[in-house]
Formats: structure tokens, C-alpha cells, sequence
């Protein structure tokens, strides 16, 4: 038995599947035919029209699907798409900037070093080796 070959779809051809009638959705270079799925999707239809045609692998990935959300995808998968080798490198840098930006962001807030940081601790050292001086000298007199 010859095994089943997967269709191989272009963005072109995706990007004509963005209403709720027929609704295509790209996540990681597989394409997906969500239209069935939009009253069962947890997170509401909404979210999946404002995709519609369209890749929504970054907004699929900032939600942090579980692996019961990859299940329920599996058979809505129609194939993949077709990625020329330069957008795909344009991408890939694109998502390493954005992933190393957010990274930055999270280290800033959960207390990483920013530039007053930075700046503070050497001045607050400073000033506790002036403080120590200035009581050291003045007890000694």
C-alpha cells in the first residue's frame, strides 16, 4: 500500500481561507482547516478568525497550548506549507529577536540587572565604606 503523501499548500493558497466559513490556519509550517473547530476552540472563535489564512504559530505558542490542544489539532491537519528557504531563515531570525527580547524583558522584571541597578550598588558600597570611615575616625578621637 503506497503511503498517503501530504498535500504541500503556498501562503497564497492559505491566505484565500480567512472567513468563518473556511477558516485555514498556518502553526508551525502545518496548515490546518480550523472550520469545523471554531465553536469547540476554548479559547472562542474570535481568536481563530483574527488568524484566518494566516500563520499563527507566535500567537499559538505565546498561549502555551497544552499537548491535549496538539491532539485536538491532529484532525484538522490538511498538510503543509510551502516555505521558501529565505523567508524561512527571515523567520527563524525574526522569532530568535523576538524570543530574546521577551527574555530580556522577563529578566527586567523579575529584578535582572537594569542599568539603575547597575548603578546602585556600587554607589550604595560606597557610601557604606564612607559611613564606616567617617564612624571609625570619630571614635577614635
Amino acid at each position: 500500500m503506497a503511503e498517503k503523501q501530504e498535500k504541500v499548500f503556498t501562503e497564497e493558497e492559505v491566505a484565500k481561507h480567512n472567513s468563518p466559513d473556511d477558516l485555514w490556519l498556518v502553526v508551525h509550517d502545518k496548515v490546518y482547516d480550523c472550520t469545523s473547530f471554531m465553536d469547540e476552540h476554548p479559547g472562542g472563535d474570535q481568536v481563530l478568525i483574527d488568524l484566518a489564512g494566516q500563520d499563527g504559530t507566535v500567537d499559538f505558542e505565546k498561549v502555551g497550548h497544552s499537548d491535549d490542544a496538539w491532539d485536538m489539532m491532529k484532525p484538522l491537519l490538511i498538510g503543509s506549507l510551502k516555505v521558501d528557504p529565505a523567508k524561512r531563515a527571515e523567520k527563524e531570525k525574526e522569532r530568535k529577536a523576538n524570543e530574546e527580547a521577551r527574555a530580556k524583558r522577563l529578566s527586567q522584571a523579575q529584578g535582572g540587572d537594569s542599568p539603575l541597578q547597575k548603578l546602585l550598588v556600587p554607589v550604595l558600597l560606597i557610601l557604606a565604606a564612607l559611613v564606616l570611615a567617617y564612624y571609625n575616625n570619630s571614635g577614635s578621637e
